[in-house]
C-alpha cells in the first residue's frame, strides 16, 4: 500500500479504554483490543501499524520467527521479529500474546497466520520500521533459498568505540 495517502483526519482517535475520543467518521478497528494491549505494556509507543506483506506474512503463515541477519534489524526492530502464538482477530488474548513476542523492546512481531505489527514513537518512525520489517523478511526469505542464513546477535552489531 501506499503509506502517503495516510492522514491524519484518516485515523480513528481511542483513549487508553477504547472509547471513541472524536467522531471522525472512522470507526476503530476491530484489532483495537490488541492495540490497547501493546500501548499499556509500551508506554513510550505512540504508533502501532498493524499490516500484511507479503514476506512477513510468508513468516507469519509457518509460525516462524523471522531471523535476526542484517545489523539495521537490530537497530531498528530490536534483533529477530518473533512470531506470536495463535490468536483470534479481535481478541484480548491475541493482544496478550502478541505482547510476549514483543518483548525484549522489540519494535515488530508477526501474528500467526495473519500479518505483522510494528511500534513507534510516531507515525513516521512505525512506518520506516515497517519498512525496515519488510526488507528483513524478504532477505531471510531469500537466503534460505540460496543456503543456511548465518544469524546475528545484538552484542556483534557494532563497533564499541563507534560514536552515534
Amino acid at each position: 500500500p501506499d503509506w502517503r495517502v495516510i492522514k491524519a483526519e484518516h485515523i480513528c482517535v481511542c483513549d487508553g479504554e477504547g472509547n471513541l475520543v472524536e467522531d471522525n467518521g472512522f470507526l476503530p478497528t476491530v484489532e483495537l483490543p490488541m492495540h490497547l494491549a501493546i500501548y499499556k505494556a509500551r508506554p513510550e509507543v505512540n504508533a502501532i501499524v498493524h499490516s500484511h506483506p507479503l514476506y512477513s506474512s510468508a513468516f507469519a503463515v509457518t509460525g516462524e520467527d523471522i531471523p535476526f541477519l542484517l545489523a539495521e534489524q537490530g537497530l531498528f526492530l530490536g534483533g529477530s521479529t518473533r512470531c506470536a502464538e495463535y490468536g483470534l482477530v479481535g481478541s484480548t488474548d491475541l493482544g496478550e500474546k502478541i505482547v510476549a513476542a514483543l518483548e525484549g523492546g522489540r519494535k515488530a512481531a508477526l501474528l500467526r497466520n495473519h500479518g505483522a505489527v510494528v511500534l513507534g514513537k510516531d507515525l513516521e518512525e512505525a512506518f520506516i520500521v515497517s519498512d525496515f520489517l519488510e526488507h528483513g523478511a524478504y532477505v531471510a526469505y531469500m537466503a534460505k533459498q540460496v543456503g543456511k542464513p548465518i544469524e546475528l546477535s545484538m552484542d556483534n552489531i557494532l563497533d564499541p568505540g563507534l560514536e552515534l
